[in-house]
Protein backbone atom coordinates (compact mmCIF):
# COMPACT_ATOMS: atom_id res chain seq x y z
CA UNK A 1 0.00 0.00 0.00
CA UNK A 2 3.02 2.44 0.57
CA UNK A 3 4.82 2.11 -2.54
CA UNK A 4 1.38 2.54 -4.17
CA UNK A 5 1.15 6.28 -2.31
CA UNK A 6 4.54 6.71 -3.33
CA UNK A 7 3.53 5.87 -7.05
CA UNK A 8 0.28 7.86 -7.11
CA UNK A 9 2.04 11.30 -6.68
CA UNK A 10 4.16 10.70 -9.28
CA UNK A 11 2.08 9.35 -11.54
CA UNK A 12 -0.21 12.27 -11.22
CA UNK A 13 3.00 14.59 -12.16
CA UNK A 14 3.84 12.75 -15.16
CA UNK A 15 0.22 13.10 -16.48
CA UNK A 16 -0.11 16.51 -16.17
CA UNK A 17 3.69 17.26 -17.40
CA UNK A 18 2.09 15.12 -20.70
CA UNK A 19 -0.92 16.90 -20.50
CA UNK A 20 0.86 20.71 -20.36
CA UNK A 21 3.37 19.53 -22.82
CA UNK A 22 0.48 18.75 -25.21
CA UNK A 23 -1.03 21.87 -24.45
CA UNK A 24 2.19 23.55 -25.13
CA UNK A 25 2.50 22.00 -28.52
CA UNK A 26 -1.06 22.31 -29.55
CA UNK A 27 -0.28 26.35 -28.41
CA UNK A 28 2.92 26.03 -30.46
CA UNK A 29 1.40 24.55 -33.74
CA UNK A 30 -1.54 26.84 -33.76
CA UNK A 31 1.01 29.82 -33.46
CA UNK A 32 2.83 28.55 -36.22
CA UNK A 33 -0.26 27.97 -38.44
CA UNK A 34 -2.31 31.26 -37.27
CA UNK A 35 1.84 33.01 -38.26
CA UNK A 36 1.77 30.95 -41.22
CA UNK A 37 -1.21 32.37 -42.40
CA UNK A 38 -0.47 36.10 -41.56
CA UNK A 39 2.65 35.46 -43.66
CA UNK A 40 0.29 34.42 -46.85
CA UNK A 41 -2.13 37.64 -46.45
CA UNK A 42 -2.36 39.63 -49.80
CA UNK A 43 -1.02 43.29 -50.26
CA UNK A 44 -4.04 45.21 -51.90
CA UNK A 45 -3.83 44.71 -56.05
CA UNK A 46 -2.57 41.22 -55.02
CA UNK A 47 -3.46 37.86 -57.38
CA UNK A 48 -5.10 35.98 -54.60
CA UNK A 49 -8.09 33.62 -53.31
CA UNK A 50 -9.29 32.40 -50.07
CA UNK A 51 -9.14 28.84 -48.05
CA UNK A 52 -12.55 28.35 -46.74
CA UNK A 53 -11.38 25.80 -43.36
CA UNK A 54 -13.47 24.89 -40.81
CA UNK A 55 -11.92 25.08 -37.53
CA UNK A 56 -12.36 24.12 -34.20
CA UNK A 57 -15.23 26.64 -32.34
CA UNK A 58 -12.99 27.56 -29.53
CA UNK A 59 -9.93 27.97 -31.69
CA UNK A 60 -11.41 30.52 -33.97
CA UNK A 61 -12.77 32.75 -31.42
CA UNK A 62 -8.91 33.80 -31.15
CA UNK A 63 -8.45 33.91 -34.96
CA UNK A 64 -8.42 37.04 -36.32
CA UNK A 65 -11.65 39.15 -37.18
CA UNK A 66 -10.69 39.82 -40.83
CA UNK A 67 -10.96 35.71 -41.18
CA UNK A 68 -14.78 35.40 -40.08
CA UNK A 69 -17.00 37.03 -42.10
CA UNK A 70 -20.84 37.78 -42.15
CA UNK A 71 -21.50 34.84 -44.25
CA UNK A 72 -19.10 32.51 -41.53
CA UNK A 73 -21.17 34.15 -38.98
CA UNK A 74 -24.67 33.10 -40.31
CA UNK A 75 -23.50 29.46 -41.61
CA UNK A 76 -21.82 29.43 -37.99
CA UNK A 77 -25.51 30.32 -35.79
CA UNK A 78 -27.11 27.38 -38.45
CA UNK A 79 -25.12 24.48 -37.34
CA UNK A 80 -26.85 22.50 -35.38
CA UNK A 81 -25.68 21.90 -31.55
CA UNK A 82 -23.59 18.94 -31.89
CA UNK A 83 -21.60 20.68 -34.55
CA UNK A 84 -18.22 21.48 -33.00
CA UNK A 85 -16.65 23.44 -35.96
CA UNK A 86 -16.90 27.24 -37.31
CA UNK A 87 -16.25 27.96 -41.23
CA UNK A 88 -13.51 30.74 -41.37
CA UNK A 89 -12.92 32.07 -44.51
CA UNK A 90 -8.77 33.33 -44.93
CA UNK A 91 -7.65 35.36 -48.18
CA UNK A 92 -4.41 34.02 -49.61
CA UNK A 93 -1.37 35.91 -52.10
CA UNK A 94 -1.10 33.23 -54.70
CA UNK A 95 2.43 34.45 -55.51
CA UNK A 96 3.17 34.14 -51.87
CA UNK A 97 1.02 31.02 -51.00
CA UNK A 98 3.38 29.39 -54.36
CA UNK A 99 7.02 30.94 -52.69
CA UNK A 100 6.02 28.88 -49.15
CA UNK A 101 4.68 25.77 -50.55
CA UNK A 102 8.01 25.45 -53.25
CA UNK A 103 10.18 26.11 -50.56
CA UNK A 104 12.79 22.78 -50.01
CA UNK A 105 11.69 22.35 -46.36
CA UNK A 106 7.94 22.83 -46.70
CA UNK A 107 7.87 21.00 -50.08
CA UNK A 108 9.54 17.99 -48.01
CA UNK A 109 6.92 18.21 -45.74
CA UNK A 110 3.92 18.38 -47.93
CA UNK A 111 5.10 15.39 -50.13
CA UNK A 112 2.77 12.52 -50.42
CA UNK A 113 -0.21 14.97 -49.51
CA UNK A 114 -3.53 15.22 -51.94
CA UNK A 115 -5.35 18.01 -51.99
CA UNK A 116 -8.41 18.37 -54.32
CA UNK A 117 -8.91 21.29 -56.05
CA UNK A 118 -11.61 22.37 -58.70
CA UNK A 119 -9.05 20.68 -61.58
CA UNK A 120 -8.86 17.23 -59.97
CA UNK A 121 -7.14 15.74 -56.75
CA UNK A 122 -3.46 16.82 -56.84
CA UNK A 123 -0.80 14.96 -55.30
CA UNK A 124 2.35 16.47 -54.38
CA UNK A 125 5.80 14.74 -54.39
CA UNK A 126 9.45 15.96 -54.07
CA UNK A 127 12.94 15.04 -55.47
CA UNK A 128 15.72 15.51 -53.12
CA UNK A 129 18.55 14.65 -55.48
CA UNK A 130 16.93 17.77 -57.95
CA UNK A 131 15.31 19.67 -55.79
CA UNK A 132 12.03 19.46 -57.49
CA UNK A 133 8.40 19.16 -56.47
CA UNK A 134 5.84 17.33 -58.48
CA UNK A 135 2.35 17.27 -58.86
CA UNK A 136 0.40 14.78 -60.34
CA UNK A 137 -3.46 14.41 -61.42
CA UNK A 138 -5.00 11.71 -62.88
CA UNK A 139 -7.82 12.35 -63.66
CA UNK A 140 -7.80 16.75 -64.48
CA UNK A 141 -9.99 18.49 -65.74
CA UNK A 142 -9.93 22.41 -66.79
CA UNK A 143 -12.75 24.44 -68.27
CA UNK A 144 -10.94 27.25 -70.32
CA UNK A 145 -13.41 30.12 -71.23
CA UNK A 146 -12.37 30.61 -74.79
CA UNK A 147 -12.93 26.52 -75.40
CA UNK A 148 -16.54 27.00 -74.20
CA UNK A 149 -18.21 26.53 -70.29
CA UNK A 150 -17.77 22.22 -70.77
CA UNK A 151 -14.46 21.28 -68.87
CA UNK A 152 -11.14 19.66 -70.82
CA UNK A 153 -10.82 16.05 -69.17
CA UNK A 154 -7.56 13.57 -69.67
CA UNK A 155 -6.73 10.20 -68.32
CA UNK A 156 -3.34 11.94 -65.96
CA UNK A 157 -0.74 14.92 -66.16
CA UNK A 158 2.37 15.15 -63.88
CA UNK A 159 4.16 18.93 -63.76
CA UNK A 160 7.49 18.96 -62.25
CA UNK A 161 8.48 22.55 -60.54
CA UNK A 162 11.39 23.75 -60.30
CA UNK A 163 11.64 27.64 -58.55
CA UNK A 164 14.87 30.21 -58.42
CA UNK A 165 13.11 33.65 -56.92
CA UNK A 166 10.32 34.60 -59.63
CA UNK A 167 11.35 32.11 -61.97
CA UNK A 168 9.23 28.75 -62.15
CA UNK A 169 10.31 26.08 -64.62
CA UNK A 170 10.09 22.53 -65.57
CA UNK A 171 8.76 19.38 -67.33
CA UNK A 172 5.33 18.60 -68.38
CA UNK A 173 4.26 14.83 -68.97
CA UNK A 174 0.76 14.04 -70.04
CA UNK A 175 0.45 10.45 -70.98
CA UNK A 176 2.76 9.85 -73.62
CA UNK A 177 3.27 13.70 -74.18
CA UNK A 178 6.64 15.20 -73.46
CA UNK A 179 7.15 19.02 -72.94
CA UNK A 180 9.05 22.04 -71.27
CA UNK A 181 7.33 24.96 -69.41
CA UNK A 182 8.41 28.15 -68.08
CA UNK A 183 6.85 30.96 -65.62
CA UNK A 184 7.36 33.74 -64.18
CA UNK A 185 5.50 34.09 -61.01
CA UNK A 186 4.29 37.96 -59.34
CA UNK A 187 2.00 39.07 -56.89
CA UNK A 188 -0.31 40.36 -59.30
CA UNK A 189 -0.17 37.42 -62.21
CA UNK A 190 1.30 34.05 -63.36
CA UNK A 191 2.45 34.10 -66.93
CA UNK A 192 4.01 31.13 -68.29
CA UNK A 193 4.89 29.32 -72.14
CA UNK A 194 4.74 25.37 -72.90
CA UNK A 195 6.43 23.82 -75.75
CA UNK A 196 5.98 20.49 -77.04
CA UNK A 197 8.20 19.06 -79.97
CA UNK A 198 7.67 15.97 -82.21
CA UNK A 199 4.96 14.60 -80.37
CA UNK A 200 2.99 11.82 -81.95
CA UNK A 201 -0.80 12.66 -82.58
CA UNK A 202 -2.02 9.38 -82.05
CA UNK A 203 -0.58 9.95 -77.94
CA UNK A 204 -2.04 13.41 -78.09
CA UNK A 205 -5.46 12.15 -78.81
CA UNK A 206 -5.03 8.93 -76.14
CA UNK A 207 -5.58 11.46 -73.72
CA UNK A 208 -9.31 11.59 -74.32
CA UNK A 209 -9.69 7.51 -74.64
CA UNK A 210 -12.29 7.34 -72.03
CA UNK A 211 -14.19 10.40 -73.71
CA UNK A 212 -14.13 9.60 -77.53
CA UNK A 213 -14.81 5.64 -78.00
CA UNK A 214 -14.11 6.13 -81.67
CA UNK A 215 -10.40 6.26 -80.54
CA UNK A 216 -10.24 2.76 -80.12
CA UNK A 217 -10.72 1.78 -83.62
CA UNK A 218 -9.04 5.08 -85.04
CA UNK A 219 -5.51 4.85 -86.76
CA UNK A 220 -3.97 8.40 -86.44
CA UNK A 221 -0.89 9.01 -87.98
CA UNK A 222 1.35 12.42 -88.00
CA UNK A 223 3.09 14.87 -85.45
CA UNK A 224 2.75 18.08 -83.83
CA UNK A 225 4.38 20.61 -82.27
CA UNK A 226 2.65 23.42 -79.49
CA UNK A 227 3.71 26.44 -78.32
CA UNK A 228 0.97 28.04 -75.73
CA UNK A 229 1.41 30.86 -73.90
CA UNK A 230 -1.27 30.89 -70.14
CA UNK A 231 -1.76 34.08 -68.31
CA UNK A 232 -3.62 34.09 -65.03
CA UNK A 233 -5.24 35.40 -63.46
CA UNK A 234 -7.59 35.63 -66.76
CA UNK A 235 -6.98 32.68 -68.18
CA UNK A 236 -5.95 34.00 -71.25
CA UNK A 237 -4.45 31.73 -73.49
CA UNK A 238 -2.58 31.62 -76.70
CA UNK A 239 -2.28 28.37 -78.48
CA UNK A 240 -0.10 27.59 -81.99
CA UNK A 241 -0.36 24.72 -83.28
CA UNK A 242 1.76 22.77 -85.95
CA UNK A 243 0.76 19.36 -87.24
CA UNK A 244 3.03 17.08 -89.39
CA UNK A 245 1.32 14.27 -91.63
CA UNK A 246 -2.19 14.15 -90.04
CA UNK A 247 -4.24 11.66 -91.36
CA UNK A 248 -6.92 9.44 -89.90
CA UNK A 249 -8.06 6.01 -91.25
CA UNK A 250 -10.85 3.02 -88.99
CA UNK A 251 -14.07 5.63 -88.86
CA UNK A 252 -15.88 4.52 -91.29
CA UNK A 253 -16.49 7.72 -93.26
CA UNK A 254 -16.42 6.44 -96.29
CA UNK A 255 -19.78 5.29 -96.20
CA UNK A 256 -21.09 8.96 -95.83
CA UNK A 257 -23.05 9.52 -98.87
CA UNK A 258 -25.20 6.48 -97.44
CA UNK A 259 -25.65 7.48 -93.82
CA UNK A 260 -29.31 9.05 -92.80
CA UNK A 261 -29.68 11.93 -90.72
CA UNK A 262 -32.05 13.45 -88.06
CA UNK A 263 -33.29 16.19 -90.33
CA UNK A 264 -33.93 14.10 -93.54
CA UNK A 265 -32.01 14.13 -96.67
CA UNK A 266 -32.75 15.84 -99.81
CA UNK A 267 -31.82 13.90 -102.77
CA UNK A 268 -31.41 16.60 -104.98
CA UNK A 269 -27.85 17.48 -106.03
CA UNK A 270 -26.67 20.96 -105.74
CA UNK A 271 -24.37 22.56 -108.42
CA UNK A 272 -20.70 22.76 -106.91
CA UNK A 273 -19.97 26.02 -108.83
CA UNK A 274 -23.42 27.52 -108.66
CA UNK A 275 -24.52 30.59 -106.52
CA UNK A 276 -25.70 28.82 -103.75
CA UNK A 277 -22.70 26.31 -103.45
CA UNK A 278 -20.81 29.56 -103.57
CA UNK A 279 -22.73 31.56 -101.34
CA UNK A 280 -22.30 28.69 -98.80
CA UNK A 281 -18.89 28.63 -99.11
CA UNK A 282 -18.79 32.70 -98.72
CA UNK A 283 -20.67 31.84 -95.68
CA UNK A 284 -19.06 29.47 -93.84
CA UNK A 285 -15.94 28.34 -95.20
CA UNK A 286 -14.16 30.61 -97.12
CA UNK A 287 -11.08 28.72 -97.13
CA UNK A 288 -12.94 25.43 -98.25
CA UNK A 289 -10.88 24.41 -101.34
CA UNK A 290 -7.46 24.86 -99.56
CA UNK A 291 -7.78 23.63 -95.73
CA UNK A 292 -7.26 19.41 -95.27
CA UNK A 293 -10.68 19.39 -93.38
CA UNK A 294 -9.67 22.03 -90.09
CA UNK A 295 -8.27 25.54 -90.42
CA UNK A 296 -6.12 26.54 -87.81
CA UNK A 297 -5.76 30.05 -88.99
CA UNK A 298 -9.76 30.13 -88.33
CA UNK A 299 -9.31 28.38 -85.08
CA UNK A 300 -6.82 31.11 -83.50
CA UNK A 301 -8.71 33.41 -84.26
CA UNK A 302 -11.88 31.99 -82.92
CA UNK A 303 -9.45 31.13 -79.87
CA UNK A 304 -8.72 35.23 -79.24
CA UNK A 305 -12.34 36.71 -79.67
CA UNK A 306 -14.33 33.83 -77.87
CA UNK A 307 -11.60 34.66 -75.19
CA UNK A 308 -12.79 38.91 -75.03
CA UNK A 309 -16.68 37.47 -75.70
CA UNK A 310 -16.18 35.57 -72.31
CA UNK A 311 -14.31 37.60 -70.40
CA UNK A 312 -17.07 40.43 -71.12
CA UNK A 313 -20.02 38.56 -70.66
CA UNK A 314 -20.99 39.00 -74.34
CA UNK A 315 -23.13 36.23 -75.34
CA UNK A 316 -22.55 33.05 -77.52
CA UNK A 317 -19.06 31.85 -78.52
CA UNK A 318 -17.41 32.20 -82.16
CA UNK A 319 -17.08 29.09 -84.17
CA UNK A 320 -14.14 27.96 -86.01
CA UNK A 321 -16.02 24.83 -87.93
CA UNK A 322 -15.14 24.25 -91.78
CA UNK A 323 -17.73 22.87 -94.13
CA UNK A 324 -16.04 19.27 -93.53
CA UNK A 325 -16.69 19.49 -89.25
CA UNK A 326 -19.46 20.62 -89.85
CA UNK A 327 -20.76 17.53 -91.93
CA UNK A 328 -19.33 15.74 -89.20
CA UNK A 329 -21.62 17.23 -86.84
CA UNK A 330 -24.75 17.08 -88.38
CA UNK A 331 -24.09 13.08 -89.55
CA UNK A 332 -22.12 11.55 -86.41
CA UNK A 333 -21.37 13.72 -83.53
CA UNK A 334 -24.99 15.95 -83.28
CA UNK A 335 -25.08 19.70 -81.33
CA UNK A 336 -23.24 18.80 -77.55
CA UNK A 337 -21.29 21.77 -77.15
CA UNK A 338 -17.96 19.91 -75.39
CA UNK A 339 -14.17 19.57 -76.59
CA UNK A 340 -14.20 16.16 -76.96
CA UNK A 341 -16.77 16.56 -79.52
CA UNK A 342 -15.12 18.67 -81.43
CA UNK A 343 -11.50 16.51 -81.38
CA UNK A 344 -14.29 13.34 -82.59
CA UNK A 345 -15.52 15.87 -85.31
CA UNK A 346 -11.64 16.68 -86.47
CA UNK A 347 -11.05 13.26 -86.52
CA UNK A 348 -13.85 12.50 -88.56
CA UNK A 349 -13.05 15.49 -90.66
CA UNK A 350 -9.58 14.65 -91.58
CA UNK A 351 -10.51 10.87 -92.28
CA UNK A 352 -13.46 12.32 -94.60
CA UNK A 353 -11.35 14.64 -96.66
CA UNK A 354 -9.31 11.94 -97.96
CA UNK A 355 -12.15 8.83 -98.26
CA UNK A 356 -14.25 11.98 -99.42
CA UNK A 357 -13.03 14.66 -101.35
CA UNK A 358 -13.67 18.15 -101.71
CA UNK A 359 -16.77 17.51 -104.17
CA UNK A 360 -18.59 15.03 -102.46
CA UNK A 361 -18.30 16.63 -98.93
CA UNK A 362 -19.79 19.47 -100.30
CA UNK A 363 -22.67 18.04 -102.01
CA UNK A 364 -23.14 15.91 -98.59
CA UNK A 365 -23.09 19.58 -97.01
CA UNK A 366 -25.68 20.99 -99.35
CA UNK A 367 -27.94 18.32 -99.28
CA UNK A 368 -28.41 17.50 -95.30
CA UNK A 369 -27.42 20.87 -93.98
CA UNK A 370 -30.32 21.76 -91.63
CA UNK A 371 -32.29 25.10 -93.52
CA UNK A 372 -34.86 26.39 -90.48
CA UNK A 373 -38.70 25.23 -89.90
CA UNK A 374 -37.82 21.43 -90.32
CA UNK A 375 -36.37 22.25 -93.62
CA UNK A 376 -32.86 19.89 -95.10
CA UNK A 377 -31.07 20.51 -98.12
CA UNK A 378 -30.14 22.94 -100.60
CA UNK A 379 -33.18 22.59 -102.58
CA UNK A 380 -35.69 22.04 -100.31
CA UNK A 381 -34.84 25.36 -98.61
CA UNK A 382 -34.91 26.75 -102.33
CA UNK A 383 -38.76 25.42 -102.86
CA UNK A 384 -39.78 26.41 -99.09
CA UNK A 385 -38.30 29.98 -98.90
CA UNK A 386 -38.74 30.89 -102.79
CA UNK A 387 -41.27 28.78 -104.35
CA UNK A 388 -38.25 27.74 -106.94
CA UNK A 389 -35.26 25.22 -107.55
CA UNK A 390 -32.20 26.22 -106.46
CA UNK A 391 -30.86 26.48 -110.00
CA UNK A 392 -32.98 29.35 -110.27
CA UNK A 393 -31.99 31.40 -107.18
CA UNK A 394 -30.58 35.31 -108.09
CA UNK A 395 -26.84 36.17 -105.80
CA UNK A 396 -29.53 37.97 -103.26
CA UNK A 397 -31.27 35.22 -102.58
CA UNK A 398 -28.80 32.12 -102.46
CA UNK A 399 -26.62 34.37 -100.58
CA UNK A 400 -29.64 35.12 -97.81
CA UNK A 401 -30.36 31.62 -97.73
CA UNK A 402 -26.42 31.08 -96.67
CA UNK A 403 -26.53 34.05 -94.42
CA UNK A 404 -29.45 31.87 -92.76
CA UNK A 405 -27.02 28.93 -91.86
CA UNK A 406 -25.26 29.88 -88.50
CA UNK A 407 -29.02 30.75 -86.72
CA UNK A 408 -31.08 29.18 -89.09
CA UNK A 409 -34.02 28.62 -86.84
CA UNK A 410 -34.07 31.95 -85.50
CA UNK A 411 -33.60 33.85 -89.34
CA UNK A 412 -36.91 31.53 -90.07
CA UNK A 413 -38.94 32.92 -87.50
CA UNK A 414 -37.52 36.77 -88.19
CA UNK A 415 -38.72 36.55 -91.18
CA UNK A 416 -42.16 35.02 -90.95
CA UNK A 417 -42.80 37.50 -88.57
CA UNK A 418 -41.57 40.79 -90.02
CA UNK A 419 -40.83 40.24 -93.45
CA UNK A 420 -37.11 41.62 -93.08
CA UNK A 421 -34.05 39.49 -93.45
CA UNK A 422 -30.75 40.33 -92.21
CA UNK A 423 -29.31 42.57 -94.38
CA UNK A 424 -25.83 43.05 -92.98
CA UNK A 425 -24.82 39.50 -92.77
CA UNK A 426 -26.53 38.87 -96.31
CA UNK A 427 -24.61 41.93 -97.75
CA UNK A 428 -21.18 40.50 -96.16
CA UNK A 429 -22.21 37.14 -97.78
CA UNK A 430 -22.60 38.67 -101.46
CA UNK A 431 -19.29 40.62 -101.08
CA UNK A 432 -17.38 37.49 -100.17
CA UNK A 433 -18.79 35.37 -103.27
CA UNK A 434 -16.84 34.24 -106.02
CA UNK A 435 -17.11 34.54 -109.93
CA UNK A 436 -19.99 37.60 -109.37
CA UNK A 437 -19.28 39.94 -111.95
CA UNK A 438 -19.83 43.89 -110.82
CA UNK A 439 -22.58 44.51 -112.00
CA UNK A 440 -24.43 41.08 -110.94
CA UNK A 441 -22.91 42.74 -107.15
CA UNK A 442 -24.42 45.71 -107.50
CA UNK A 443 -27.46 44.16 -108.30
CA UNK A 444 -27.99 41.76 -105.33
CA UNK A 445 -26.92 44.28 -103.17
CA UNK A 446 -29.52 47.19 -104.53
CA UNK A 447 -32.17 43.38 -104.34
CA UNK A 448 -31.92 43.78 -100.42
CA UNK A 449 -33.34 46.72 -99.98
CA UNK A 450 -36.37 45.47 -101.30
CA UNK A 451 -39.32 43.77 -100.11
CA UNK A 452 -38.62 40.49 -98.78
CA UNK A 453 -42.08 39.68 -97.43
CA UNK A 454 -43.09 35.91 -97.77
CA UNK A 455 -46.16 35.62 -100.01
Amino acid sequence: MSSIRRFLPLLACATLHTLWSTLLLAAGACTLAVAALQQLQPQPGDWQTTLRLPIATPLARWLPAKWTSPTDEASSSSQGPGDTRRPVTIPIGIARAVAWVTHPAVAQWLAGTTWSTPFGQFQLGWDAQSSTQTISCAPCSATLPALGAHPVRIGQARIDLQRAGAQLHGAITAGALQGQWQGQLTRQHFRGTLKLEQQPLQAAFALFEREIPDLHQARISGTFDLYAQLELPGWHVRIEPILHGFAVRGMGTETLPTRPNGCGFDEVQIAPDGLLARAVIAAEDQRFYSHPGYDLTEWQASLQTNQERASADAGPLRGASTLTQQLAKITYTGNERTPQRKLRELLLAVEMEATLGKATILQQYLQRVHWGEGVCGGEAAAQHYFGIPASALNAAQAAWLAAMLHRPDYHATRWARTGRIDTTRTRHVLQQMTGLTKAQRTQALRALRQDWTRR
